[in-house]
């Protein structure tokens, strides 16, 4: 057995499960409490940052200090049961991680809300109305931005950097071929300006990882083609180059008669440059800075 808490133990080869981590919390605390923040997002399936600590919200009156727990004291705390567990209402877990997500990750987390299916994004935008404070405007700026159709987090995170340079918002997941008998979607892409036939994906490691997911995406690309549409693909490393993707967006829309342009740098608030060193653009910018790195070597050599 393998002890999470004072008087709280499980199997040791269930010690990293979700629930049993979550569950063995809420067993140390007293009653009333409520899986809250982080681990409310959790546990309805959202993505946030990581942490080490189960966080819940308490009665005021209680005081909880355990190892690994965050306790927070509450006067007013919407809650529910979810999949057996108390915890915090989906709109409340978002306005309390106002207190302390950036805009992009809190906007991940209502993303990933929706997705899941336990709010919708009118009802994140109602329940952030008469939230006073700081707090207030931030979660009610991220409901705002908020959508339903979001595949995954970095889906947000490419449209959020579109969004806070400026550039007009792509549309979520738009349809472009379905079966006319069943009405399935045979083809789709998770963002784009439709107006312009311009596609903006996110493309993941598990897709080289894959020859058959490979070998459908190249098809899926030659339909793309053959119906006249560009298509801007960010991956994890054009996105740590935010400058550069933006680049390619930018020249992608004026391509097609768009007349558009970064007009905001609050991006780079939440998209900071990654520096590779290894990379030929940050070699060159290397030699530019050092002359003497520039001077020819013998045959064969730098």
């Amino acid at each position: 057995m393998e002890r999470l808490h004072t008087d709280v133990y499980c199997r040791a080869e269930d010690a990293r499960r979700l629930n049993i981590r979550l569950a063995g919390a809420l067993l140390a605390c007293p009653e009333g409490t409520a899986l809250a923040g982080r681990s409310a997002a959790k546990w309805y399936g959202a993505v946030v940052p990581q942490t080490d600590r189960v966080e819940v919200v308490v009665r005021p009156a209680v005081l909880v200090r355990r190892p690994g727990i965050r306790a927070r004291q509450a006067r007013v705390s919407a809650q529910r049961v979810w999949k057996g567990l108390p915890v915090t209402t989906p709109e409340q877990t978002f306005a309390d991680l106002a207190r302390e997500l950036p805009l992009v990750d809190l906007v991940v987390v209502g993303d990933g809300l929706v997705k899941r299916r336990v709010t919708s994004p009118e009802r994140l935008v109602a329940a952030m109305v008469e939230l006073p404070g700081d707090r207030g405007r931030a979660a009610r700026r991220a409901a705002a931005y908020v959508r339903e159709g979001v595949d995954s987090p970095k889906e947000t995170r490419v449209r959020m950097l579109v969004v806070l340079a400026g550039l007009p918002e792509p549309q979520v997941n738009i349809v472009l071929e379905r079966d006319r008998e069943t009405g399935q979607v045979l083809r789709r892409t998770e963002l784009g300006w439709p107006d312009v036939k311009v596609a903006f994906e996110y493309d993941g490691w598990q897709h080289r990882d894959s020859e058959e997911q490979w070998e459908t995406d190249i098809s899926r690309r030659e339909d793309f083609e053959d119906w006249s549409w560009r298509m801007v693909v960010a991956t994890a490393r054009r996105l740590g180059r935010p400058a550069e993707l933006l680049d390619r967006v930018v020249a992608v829309l004026r391509s097609r008669g768009m007349d558009v342009a970064v007009t905001s740098q609050e991006w780079r608030k939440h998209f900071p440059e990654y520096h590779d060193p290894t990379s030929p653009r940050r070699r060159r910018a290397h030699v530019a800075a050092d002359p003497g790195r520039g001077i020819p070597g013998p045959a064969g050599h730098e």
